[in-house]
């Protein structure tokens, strides 16, 4: 299973289905091009790096793989997706969507 995005819609869909994974055979694997998940969008607030926490506290005890890259679309149809990893060629990673 692949959960794009690491905010709190990732994060939780990525507990749940760890949740519902129980002892079955089920690689889960959260795509999030950062290392932290920000508590509050209110980053006017004083010292909001504080209001942080790794990916990998909240991923690697309930057995979710994060793999840190960014995610895109490419052709009109959308038939296409690609990760962008700074040491992958692109090439190796287009896979299609159909």
């Amino acid at each position: 299973m692949v959960i794009i995005g690491g905010g709190f819609a990732g994060v939780w869909s990525a507990a749940g289905a760890a949740l519902v994974r129980g002892d079955a055979d089920l690689r889960i694997t959260l795509i999030a091009p950062n290392e932290h998940l920000v508590l509050r969008p209110r980053l006017y607030e004083p010292e909001p790096d504080l209001a942080q926490v790794e990916l990998s506290r909240i991923l690697e005890p309930i057995g979710v793989e994060h793999l840190r890259a960014a995610l895109g679309v490419e052709c009109r149809l959308a038939d296409r997706v690609y990760i962008e990893l700074p040491f992958f060629p692109r090439e190796a990673a287009v896979a299609s969507a159909a």
